[in-house]
């Protein structure tokens, strides 16, 4: 089932697993895509970078559990591919997540998984 756009009145996006091309061209990711790109196989004791850029402009960033980045991704309003010349990607944290209290969080990713992921869905 397409998922509605949080910020489109009218469009939608990939009604499979598979098809995750935005008609307002944002590209959403669903869990397990975002999770393949960030601590999939980091063993079991490593972390994750993620920050945050609150109103006042200050970053502020923490490791977090891959425990707590799962359940992250499980239960946010969204997640988001940053963009490529972005100040974010510049510092490795490819994936915006929007969780349930309204914070833009940023998570560290792996830059050739998440190229790799680009390159299979939003340059074929």
């Amino acid at each position: 089932m397409p998922a509605k756009c949080p910020f489109c009145e009218t469009n939608t996006h990939g009604d499979s697993d598979k098809e995750q091309y935005p008609v307002c061209e944002r590209n959403f990711l669903t869990p397990s895509e975002a999770w393949a790109i960030t601590a999939e196989d980091k063993k079991p004791d490593e972390t994750t970078h993620v920050f945050a850029n609150p109103s006042n402009g200050m970053l502020i960033g923490a490791d977090w559990s891959r425990k707590a980045i799962k359940d992250l991704f499980e239960r946010c309003k969204y997640i988001e591919r940053c963009d490529p010349t972005g100040k974010a990607r510049a510092m490795k944290h490819g994936l915006a997540v929007r969780d349930f209290d309204d914070r833009n969080l940023f998570v560290e990713t792996d830059e050739t998984k998440l190229k790799a992921y680009e390159d299979l869905f939003l340059n074929a």
